[in-house]
Parts: C-alpha cells; structure tokens; sequence
C-alpha cells in the first residue's frame, strides 16, 4: 500500500506547486497616454526557436506561458508596429513573472512629390 500512497502524493504535491510561467500584456502610447492594444494579433518568438501566434485580450494581454527556468529574448511582431525585442528576461522556478511592452506604430512614409520641370 505504501508503494502506491507516495507516488500519488508526489503528483499532487507537483499539481500544487506553480509552474513557471511570463504573461505578457501590450500597450499602445498615443502621445502622452498610453492604452492597451486590444484585439490585435501578434507573432511572439521566444530565444529564436520558440514561435507563436496570439492575440491581444481587450485588456491589452497576450495571456500566460509556461516556460523553462532561463534566460529569454522575447520579441513581438506584428506588421503596423516597430518589432518589439526585450532581451534579458528571466524566468525563475516557481514564479510567474509580468512583462509590459509598450509598442510603437511604424510610420507611413510619404510619397515623395516630384514638380514637373519647366521648360524655357
């Protein structure tokens, strides 16, 4: 009976314990404010390996990953903004940690205008 007790305690005490994990939220700045980016959808890559698509809740979040202990370079992409790359991001045993990007739109270039030459 003792062969089977420690083996489920050893899983429910595993169930308990919380995993390591980053949620991610994205903020848009309008001037001098700045608002969540609702509804938009992101390519998120983790340490160039790890690829996913999500898209932002109307809170601006992309929602919670669970990842190995380490050291990440966490870059978003998305075609209307600068790619954002935030590189240096640990993540500890046991603890879910938080990470704010906020992201810039790309600028529109404009269209050069050429004047018409005049002829004398």
């Amino acid at each position: 009976m003792k062969q089977f007790i420690l083996p489920i305690l050893f899983v429910f005490i595993c169930m308990l314990s919380p995993a390591q994990a980053i949620r991610i939220t994205v903020n848009e700045k309008f001037g001098d404010e700045i608002k969540p980016l609702a509804n938009v959808k992101f390519e998120l890559t983790f340490n160039d390996t790890i690829k996913t698509e999500m898209t932002s809740t109307s809170e601006g979040s992309l929602g919670k990953f669970d990842l190995e202990k380490g050291v990440y370079k966490v870059v978003l992409s998305n075609p209307v903004y600068v790619i954002s790359e935030t590189k240096n991001v640990i993540i500890e045993a046991k603890r879910t940690n938080n990470l704010v990007v906020t992201c810039v739109r790309k600028s529109i270039p404009v269209p050069e205008v050429k004047k018409p030459i005049k002829k004398k």
